[in-house]
């Protein structure tokens, strides 16, 4: 599914939750002002905001190969495939190696706290 398609589903207000189609609460009509809870850094935002500031927010990653979704409180909010060519540096092209991820808030009045993280193999 393209990003595209994604942004026109969360602006026609349809967000999937827990992979079955839903209406978006009016709560979380607003797209982000940056990137916003989920997004992937330097790629793509999240297509709508979902996590509330001061609150606890469950966030789920997953990355398969060159694909990368993003689920913030059981809500889609960003699919995204790397579409490059491959380069050993990420910041240059595709890279499907073993390596990092961060955990980040880029913007100075970003307060973040993190509990509970859970890594784990896909099957």
């Amino acid at each position: 599914m393209t990003s595209e398609r994604l942004n026109r589903q969360c602006d026609s207000k349809n967000l999937t939750k827990n992979h079955s189609k839903t209406e978006i609460p009016k709560s979380l009509e607003a797209l982000p002002k940056n990137a916003g809870t989920g997004a992937i850094f330097r790629r793509v935002n999240a297509r709508c905001l979902v996590a509330s500031d001061n609150q606890w927010a469950t966030v789920t990653l997953i990355a398969s190969g060159p694909r990368f979704s993003t689920y913030v409180n059981g809500y889609a909010v960003v699919h995204w495939e790397d579409t490059r060519k491959p380069d050993p540096n990420p910041r240059k092209g595709q890279r499907l190696d073993a390596g990092h991820f961060s955990l980040q808030g880029h913007d100075p009045g970003t307060d973040a706290s993190f509990q509970a993280i859970t890594i784990s193999d896909l099957p």
